[in-house]
């Protein structure tokens, strides 16, 4: 039997499951919070919380969804019942050309060979198809032709989390000015080979960054583990990873290939820079906040860095928390 978190039939029923860490988490976190501060007579179901997404469970869901019951599914397959029926599509992998994965080396998993057919036909009988951005909804678009009137483009809400602006200053900042490389490492994102370009091109610019990453030496190879600026802080809370985002001065998001690419929101929102392989994506999502790079273009990062401006300001209107879920829960589609 599926626990319910909610009261009238038409209450909308919200799917969370598989939401366990990256973006998926991030999303889950904004929506708790905002849950925090609506009242308990407007809340949505919340159904799958800790569960992972698997066939099973895609069948069991469908138990509470039906009559007139709008279903949001926040993990890229969408209900077979609801009215309306609402699907987020927020893993680019799903709607990747195969010869960009080819292109960055990596090879799609069993598993996700299964998925990519399964998300597809799912989201072709969704009623809405939301979109993190721009480039997203074009991939969508591309492998499902009939669904291009029922796609959406909404950033995805990214509040201000950082609650540490009068904190005291640390012995770590009293040694000198920290980039943030706030990204879990995986096969595709490439990662070893983007950081230590950017150690390079540091070297090179003499710059005096020290170079936070969340990750574990484990994930990277010999030159980025013993390299003087690498700092690993692991994966850590989001509280410790807040502290990071206030001291940094340059956030550093490498990857090419994602469906939205929370640092580039977040930067944008706390008005920090963001170093990112040049895009319209990025320029996009990040806005005034971007420090663009072109990738293969030798010393772009380290010029890029030398011409950065001194400061920006935040801007988190696009991306406010209250608005996007009272579209996503109420909205006349």
């Amino acid at each position: 039997m599926i626990a319910e978190q909610g009261s009238t039939h038409k209450t909308p029923i919200i799917d969370v499951s598989g939401a366990f860490r990256g973006g998926a988490a991030r999303f889950l976190r904004e929506l708790d919070c905002h849950m925090a501060e609506t009242s308990s007579e407007s809340q949505p179901v919340i159904i799958g919380r800790g569960r992972r997404l698997t066939p099973s469970w895609l069948l069991q869901r469908n138990l509470h969804a039906g009559g007139k019951r709008r279903t949001i599914a926040l993990n890229n397959a969408a209900f077979l019942r609801g009215d309306p029926r609402v699907v987020l599509l927020r893993n680019v992998l799903h709607f990747a050309e195969p010869k960009e994965m080819r292109d960055i080396g990596f090879r799609p998993s069993p598993e996700l060979r299964a998925q990519i057919p399964l998300v597809r036909s799912l989201a072709k009988r969704a009623d809405v198809l939301v979109c993190p951005c721009s480039s997203m909804a074009e991939r969508v678009a591309r492998y499902i032709p009939s669904a291009v009137d029922r796609i959406e483009v909404r950033f995805h809400p990214v509040s201000s989390l950082i609650s540490l602006e009068n904190a005291p200053t640390t012995a770590d900042e009293q040694r000198g000015p920290l980039m943030l490389v706030p990204i879990v490492n995986s096969p595709y994102k490439n990662l070893d080979a983007h950081v230590s370009e950017l150690l390079r091109e540091l070297d090179r610019v003499d710059l005096a960054h020290q170079v936070a990453i969340t990750g574990t030496p484990a994930d990277y190879g010999d030159f980025v583990r013993e390299h003087r600026r690498t700092k690993f802080i692991g994966v850590v809370p989001s509280e410790v990873l807040d502290d990071y985002w206030r001291r940094a001065d340059v956030i550093f998001f490498p990857p090419t290939l994602e469906a939205f690419g929370y640092p580039l929101a977040e930067a944008r929102v706390h008005g920090k820079l963001i170093l990112a392989p040049d895009s319209e994506q990025a320029r996009e999502i990040a806005d005034q906040a971007l420090l663009p790079y072109n990738l293969g273009q030798s010393h772009s990062i380290g010029d890029s860095l030398v011409g950065r401006p001194p400061s920006i300001y935040p801007d988190p209107a696009p991306f406010e928390r209250a608005s996007y879920f009272e579209w996503l829960l109420r909205s006349e589609f």
